[in-house]
């Protein structure tokens, strides 16, 4: 449950830049994200939250799409709010929950998917509460299967019992992923935007591990 004050945006504004599964038929879901994305590569962040690092991404990258997943209505409001604030249009969230969207991902879209983002998931530490940790060798597998050869998965955690479980799950899934690392993940800091996350770690003075893998050829 979201722990922010529920803000308001106009109707026009959230169609602008959401998408609701559950709204639309797939064939036109998938119809408008291939309206959005046209010839371009594109980039999705998962649990995107408040756009902080799609927008600052976005202006950086604008010959990019990005799409950003999530599915608390209260962070999708204040991203799509800053995003208007900042006047990208290289942007559009899918207002649903990241382990439908890939299940059920359409695998045309999948050769100009270049990375997939995954930022400081919230590590749920108490073991009762595992089960709720969105890293889960389901929602990997799945997002094996929508990777192309030179798409990026990437995974950022400040939490070092999060860090061990995902490097985990990544051993045991060894067949499907490679690393660009040797221990899967590097504690240096590479192109990380400087998110409310990012800084709360760096403040904190708190280790950052940072994994990124590919596919592993057939």
């Amino acid at each position: 449950m979201s722990r922010l004050r529920t803000i308001e945006i106009p109707d026009k504004l959230w169609n602008r830049y959401v998408i609701d599964w559950e709204k639309e038929f797939s064939s036109i879901f998938w119809s408008k994200i291939n309206n959005f994305i046209g010839n371009n590569r594109y980039i999705i962040e998962c649990c995107c939250g408040k756009g902080e690092f799609l927008v600052e991404k976005a202006g950086d990258f604008p010959s990019y799409k990005f799409i950003g997943i999530d599915y608390d209505y209260d962070v999708i409001t204040r991203a799509v709010k800053y995003t208007d604030e900042n006047n990208l249009n290289n942007i559009l969230y899918l207002y649903n929950n990241i382990n439908y969207i890939f299940k059920n991902f359409n695998l045309a879209f999948s050769s100009k998917l270049d990375k997939i983002y995954i930022n400081f998931p919230d590590p749920w530490p108490k073991r009762r509460h595992w089960k709720r940790r969105v890293v889960q060798t389901s929602l990997l597998k799945n997002i094996h299967e929508v990777m192309n050869k030179n798409t990026q998965l990437h995974i950022v955690t400040d939490h070092v019992g999060y860090a061990k479980w995902i490097k985990n799950h990544f051993e045991d899934l060894n067949h499907l992923f490679d690393p660009i690392y040797n221990e899967w993940y590097t504690t240096e800091i590479h192109n990380l935007e400087t998110t409310t996350y990012m800084k709360k770690a760096i403040r904190k003075e708190h280790t950052i591990y940072q994994f990124i893998v590919e596919k592993s050829p057939a």
